[in-house]
């Protein structure tokens, strides 16, 4: 993609510089939104990662969170890098409470959830904190783009020599 799609409705930043989290909200579900959204978050957690990777040393397994707000559910993602992809999985998912009976009653059930959410989050501070600029080390490999099959049969025209094209044009 040449261009980033519009910003999600959160950032969230390390040191007011990096950008360590997204987040998308609606008031009411809508599949096609909703799921556009996570998309985005999703690109934007990715592109995050990739420049936390080339700016720094050491943070090759670094996890960069994002959440998704639908009318009363909130659910947080995390991004991985594996290799030289990146990888998103459900942390966690809760309803947001809006009074206080129903925080006393509800919060207990999801008390485990914030628990991990923020394990996750302080992990991944605490590798920022000790992480030092690159300087000359070479960059670890990144997946520039997106694969679609279009783009790998346009690849793999690109990859055939010209001796074969014009041996099978012969033939």
């Amino acid at each position: 993609m040449p261009t980033l799609p519009r910003h999600p409705d959160i950032i969230v930043k390390h040191q007011e510089q990096r950008d360590v989290g997204f987040g998308e909200v609606s008031l009411s579900a809508n599949f096609a939104k909703d799921r556009g959204d996570l998309c985005r978050c999703a690109l934007w957690s990715k592109r995050a990662l990739d420049q936390l990777v080339a700016t720094y040393r050491n943070v090759d397994h670094i996890t960069v969170l994002f959440l998704q707000v639908i009318n009363r559910s909130c659910t947080f993602y995390q991004m991985r890098r594996c290799g030289t992809i990146c990888i998103a999985s459900r942390l966690c998912e809760f309803d947001i409470v809006f009074c206080l009976d129903d925080l006393l009653t509800k919060f207990e059930d999801h008390v485990q959830d914030w628990i991990l959410v923020t394990n996750v989050f302080e992990s991944m501070l605490d590798l920022l904190r000790e992480a030092k600029p690159r300087k000359d080390t070479p960059l670890p490999r990144c997946f520039v783009g997106i694969a679609t099959p279009r783009a790998r049969n346009m690849q793999q025209g690109c990859d055939r020599s010209p001796s074969r094209h014009s041996q099978k044009r012969k033939k």
